[in-house]
């Protein structure tokens, strides 16, 4: 007994439409018809701003982190670190109070929802990490972005700057099976942002830190590259020595 649709019978098994990702150098398929883009491309867009930017790798942004605390202690005299802490908290402040949707407690529309979403991440940031881990880490990044063009866009350097705080923070991240020998985590899965709220977070992090953050890593730039100069200069002083005539 043939089980299958007459419009089967008739027409034949419909075929499922693919494409090549579109994303230039990748070799997968987008999954349906109407998308350009593989899961993986599509993903790095909506997370990291671009569909081929990664996060840097942890020993990277642990090497970078660890130079940019030492800066604040040897530029003290220049920058005013408490204002920069206060002008943070103002900011989490803030967004503590816009986490909420405006109509619910104003009767009035006064931020749209991606801003209510950003508001709620900066706020759980600000809750869950100090003011320095925050600062380093953002400062950090643009020391990457600097030294290497480690982000391929502004945009993915501002997406990469909001993910990286969400997971150093500990945010949205929901554990489903731990290893019970060792009480480590075995699986776990990231609560999905989409590319509006990390826009709009990203701006809230700009105001709040992002600006002397930069500032800061170009001072750091700027250090390591007198140094390599210098260093550079020692040793050929070093060979001219060496190869002089006794």
């Amino acid at each position: 007994m043939n089980t299958s649709s007459r419009f089967a019978q008739r027409y034949g098994a419909p075929q499922r439409i693919t494409r090549s990702c579109s994303t230039p150098g990748c070799g997968k398929t987008a999954p349906r018809g109407h998308v350009d883009r593989c899961h993986t491309c599509a993903g790095r867009l909506r997370r990291f701003g671009h569909p081929l930017q990664t996060l840097p790798a942890s020993y990277d942004l642990d090497t970078a982190i660890r130079r940019m605390e030492t800066q604040p202690a040897s530029v003290s005299n220049v920058f005013d670190f408490p204002a920069l802490e206060r002008r943070w908290q103002e900011t989490v402040g803030t967004c503590r109070g816009n986490a909420e949707p405006s109509y619910r407690t104003q009767g009035r529309f006064t931020h749209n929802k991606y801003e209510t979403a950003a508001s709620a991440i900066i706020r759980d940031i600000g809750e869950a990490l100090t003011f320095t881990r925050a600062f380093d880490l953002v400062a950090a990044l643009h020391l990457l972005q600097i030294e290497r063009g480690a982000f391929r866009t502004e945009e993915a350097l501002e997406f990469c700057t909001v993910e990286a705080l969400r997971r150093a923070a500990g945010i949205g991240r929901f554990i489903t099976e731990m290893r019970e020998a060792k009480g480590t985590i075995r699986r776990s899965f990231r609560k999905e942002v989409d590319k509006n709220t990390r826009a709009a977070a990203a701006k809230l992090i700009r105001v709040g830190i992002g600006v002397a953050a930069l500032a800061l890593a170009k001072r750091e730039a700027a250090r390591a590259d007198k140094e390599r100069a210098t260093r550079a200069s020692y040793w050929q002083a070093v060979q001219a020595i060496e190869a002089a005539p006794v």
